[in-house]
């Protein structure tokens, strides 16, 4: 892929899947069970990798190039009651996966384990 925004985005998401995966495998035991209030980690860390969903984000053919990204998106519009755009879509799911990805590293260091960062 030769567009530097979409390249951008892309790599972005990679390193969410890789700030994931170590925290799945540096996971003892006992805390898949754990919360802080809300869910237990072990549908967190699902959870997280779900609302990833690029299919929502991204509608084809329009958006397979950075022009599309400002391409209304009416699943999101409808949900929000305003105009957004594939670029607005794509940013709630980066928003989303890091506001979980948070809670997980929260979740984490105050069972005295490192954080994710």
């Amino acid at each position: 892929m030769s567009d530097p925004i979409l390249n951008c985005r892309r790599e972005d998401f990679e390193r969410f899947h890789d700030l994931c995966s170590a925290r799945i495998d540096a996971c003892p035991d006992g805390l898949w069970g754990g919360t802080l209030g809300g869910s237990p980690l072990w549908q967190q860390l699902p959870h997280t990798f779900a609302c990833v969903g690029l299919p929502y984000a991204i509608q084809e053919p329009a958006t397979s190039r950075a022009a599309g990204l400002s391409a209304p998106h009416e699943r999101m519009s409808a949900a929000f009651g305003k105009p957004r755009t594939v670029s607005h879509a794509l940013l709630g799911r980066v928003r989303h996966a890091n506001h979980h990805l948070g809670c997980i590293d929260a979740l984490s260091r105050n069972r005295g384990l490192a954080g994710v960062y």
